[in-house]
């Protein structure tokens, strides 16, 4: 009789992913919040860095557009969605923040 392992138990458990894979989805993510904080610290003393953040990783999402084609259509596709996404959160303005910045204390 064999007695499984915890090792082996995990190795049945957890999917075999690709580190690359794990890198472009962290710079996804990264992207995704730097956009968001570059959209919240407007008018604040953060801003400056904030914005040099997302468009520094915006920059690395559109060189990931290219780049990613080597690892499969997929996360190419994921990375321009990412870039689109990241774009539409620092630049479009739906409402309740237009000219939060320039409202009164």
């Amino acid at each position: 009789m064999c007695v499984p392992t915890i090792a082996s138990l995990f190795a049945v458990v957890t999917p075999a992913v690709s580190p690359a894979l794990c890198a472009v989805g962290l710079v996804h993510v990264l992207t995704l919040a730097a956009a968001w904080f570059s959209r919240l610290s407007t008018g604040s003393r953060y801003e400056r860095g904030c914005q040099a953040a997302c468009l520094t990783l915006l920059a690395v999402t559109g060189l990931l557009c290219g780049v990613s084609l080597h690892l499969g259509p997929g996360t190419a596709v994921a990375s321009a969605v990412t870039l689109t996404i990241a774009t539409l959160i620092a630049i479009a303005d739906f409402g309740g923040t237009a000219g939060a910045s320039d409202r009164p204390a």
